[in-house]
């Protein structure tokens, strides 16, 4: 399992936390997980509307940044608009 970034918008250590949903159509219970932010004061603190089926998608997910493809094409920082 991959190692959890940061909150992107205040700094702070995630949760990765599991919860049953029951998705149409069937509604049948799956086990369902989210990274979410646990600092109160953050902008996103338990924004919880998106959820995956592992927890390695979740994390890969959470830790996916705007800025990623830049990054990841060799360049140090992302551009500046």
């Amino acid at each position: 399992m991959a190692k959890i970034k940061s909150c992107p918008f205040c700094g702070k250590r995630p949760l990765l936390k599991s919860d049953n949903r029951y998705p149409p159509p069937e509604c049948e219970r799956i086990t369902a997980y989210e990274v979410v932010c646990q600092n109160i004061d953050c902008i996103i603190y338990y924004a919880d509307n998106v959820y995956y089926t592992t927890p390695d998608e979740a994390i890969e997910a959470w830790n996916r940044r705007a800025n990623n493809d830049y990054i990841n094409k060799g360049h140090r920082h992302a551009p500046r608009y």
